[in-house]
């Protein structure tokens, strides 16, 4: 009879820079939730006053950003940096360069969505924040070249560009002194927070985000990544309900407070009751980020216990994830298309139509974005598809490649051996 704990044994990672795809799942997720989330919020920025497909924001006080960063973070720690010795300028020149390639994607993104913005009206122009380019076009474009701030749905990209910039800075702090980098990130976050709870912290409306309190979940997981301990959470979470248990429960007590306060007539209230502390998003306060970590936590254990990598949603999440550039950009766009579908007809039916075909339309341009990198039209090498998943959590980095895999045979399954992440 087969041991119900044998899904949490060991095995041996075939790739030093093997990608997770579970990992890849998770970003992909939250991608979408987050390219509908933003298309409810620039409608309602517009005047809409309807429901809105439901998503994790919409629940809990998680805008689904911060899991995205720590995922990828973890992501570029586990992949490129964890058998990293020393920085060296192929490092640097390679980080900048990517940093160079989302920079252009975006700025391309962003002029195309300036082009379909000539369909516009006042309403979606101002809630846009397109506006300021054509009042003030030298400041705004200029302040956008500069990453200063950027129209509606552009300011995540952004926040992603400078990360991966400064990451040459961040990996020589912490190959001198780990706990100097983690020190760093906790004193910029708490000083954040600090000052939130005193003077009060003012921000540009453009870019509705603080880069010193948002670094911790980028270079937090990096620096997780580094140590490859998704293996070993997984099993944790997996060998403990009582883990997962406790994060339901957190979520759970999370949604109530959180519909209380942003849709108390779903609660049947006439106004909200309470303001919850902690909860945000510019300063990154700390119900938000234990909220995030509960969905993690609730994501590991949905993805392991259900193997939702066997499935064509999970797979087709994490290609999402793992190309998760090219769904940035589609739904960028998407997301325009959605507002400009309600602007011309102000239907809430037409909405929700909008925002199916916006799930569509990511997931078929970055399928046909993998086509082009398959067939070689693009001049890029082929992308290995996701290979199909382990039912174990793999142990991602805690020991080298196995003798099998340096032999020339597959890695285990549920892992993707190309280094390219995005």
């Amino acid at each position: 009879m087969r041991d119900r704990n044998s899904d949490l044994s060991p095995s041996r990672v075939g790739s030093e820079t093997a990608r997770i795809t579970e990992i890849d799942f998770i970003r992909g997720a939250m991608l979408i939730s987050m390219a509908i989330d933003h298309g409810s919020s620039l409608t309602r920025l517009m005047g809409r006053n309807a429901a809105s497909p439901p998503t994790i924001a919409q629940i809990i006080p998680s805008t689904t950003a911060e899991v995205f960063f720590l995922m990828s973070g973890y992501m570029l720690g586990h992949a490129r940096l964890a058998k990293l010795g020393s920085i060296n300028v192929s490092f640097v020149l390679e980080t900048w360069k990517r940093a160079w390639h989302l920079y252009a994607y975006n700025a391309v993104t962003m002029i195309v969505a300036a082009a379909v913005m000539i369909f516009a009206g006042p309403k979606l122009l101002e809630a846009s924040r397109f506006d300021q380019i054509a009042s003030h076009p030298f400041h705004a474009i200029g302040d956008f070249v500069l990453l200063r701030s950027a129209p509606f749905g552009f300011d995540v990209l952004q926040l992603y560009i400078i990360y991966f910039m400064f990451t040459p800075v961040f990996v020589a702090l912490m190959m001198k002194s780990r706990a100097g980098a983690l020190m760093w990130l906790g004193l910029c976050w708490l000083g954040v927070e600090i000052w939130v709870a005193t003077i009060g912290l003012e921000h540009d409306e453009t870019i509705a985000i603080n880069i010193w309190a948002w670094q911790i979940t980028f270079f937090g997981g990096m620096m997780l990544g580094i140590g490859r301990r998704y293996g070993a959470i997984a099993r944790t979470i997996l060998a403990n309900p009582i883990v997962v248990r406790v994060a339901f429960v957190f979520l759970a007590i999370m949604a109530v407070a959180w519909l209380g306060q942003r849709y108390p007539h779903r609660l049947g209230l006439q106004e909200a009751p309470w303001t919850m502390p902690g909860v945000d998003r510019a300063s990154l306060g700390p119900l938000k980020i234990l909220s995030s970590l509960c969905v993690i936590v609730v994501l590991i254990w949905f993805s392991h216990r259900v193997q939702i990598m066997r499935t064509w949603i999970g797979q087709t999440l994490a290609v999402l994830g793992r190309h998760s550039l090219t769904s940035f950009c589609a739904s960028n766009l998407g997301i325009y298309g959605v507002a400009l579908a309600w602007q011309n007809t102000e239907s809430n039916a037409v909405f929700w139509l909008a925002e199916a075909l916006l799930v569509a339309f990511v997931f078929a341009w970055v399928s046909f974005t993998v086509w082009l990198n398959q067939t070689g039209v693009t001049g890029r090498a082929p992308a290995t598809g996701v290979q199909g998943p382990s039912s174990m959590p793999s142990e991602t980095g805690n020991g080298g490649s196995s003798p099998e895999t340096a032999a020339g045979r597959p890695a285990p399954r549920g892992v993707h051996a190309s280094t390219a992440s995005n």
